[in-house]
């Protein structure tokens, strides 16, 4: 990121507007892993009558992928396995962050280099960031 200021967007404008659920939240850091794994699956197009929690493993969100089978599968931004292709598809590959600010940080881009999101680990940077760029949601 030479010579491009790093301008993260977490607490300005349509950002807070996606991370924050209407109550008194501060912003993501205040997010469960539940509540980001819901607006994630939201921003990727999943429609809030095909997700669950399962009452045997709270805290675990579950996509339907079947609706003649009533069949669905865990969906979790921590799994690479989700992380991977999203961050493929919305182009916000993470980067370890550089500024000492940020040290043990990662850094994952919404739209151009100079927008962003920062997390502790890259896969909720990765959520962060596409739940950021779709703050219609």
């Amino acid at each position: 990121m030479d010579g491009v200021k790093e301008r993260p967007i977490l607490f300005s404008g349509p950002m807070v507007r996606a991370l924050l659920d209407g109550s008194n939240r501060k912003g993501e850091q205040d997010m469960t892993e539940l509540e980001i794994n819901r607006k994630l699956a939201i921003a990727i197009g999943w429609r809030e009558d095909q997700m669950w929690e399962n009452r045997d493993y709270p805290g675990t969100l579950y996509i339907q992928y079947d609706r003649l089978l009533m069949g669905g599968r865990a969906f979790s931004f921590e799994s690479w396995l989700v992380a991977g292709p999203i961050a493929e598809k919305f182009d916000c590959f993470p980067n370890k962050a550089q500024s000492a600010k940020h040290i043990g940080e990662w850094y994952a881009p919404v739209g151009d280099i100079a927008n962003g999101v920062y997390a502790d680990t890259p896969q909720r940077a990765i959520a962060l960031a596409v739940i950021g760029a779709r703050h219609d949601i």
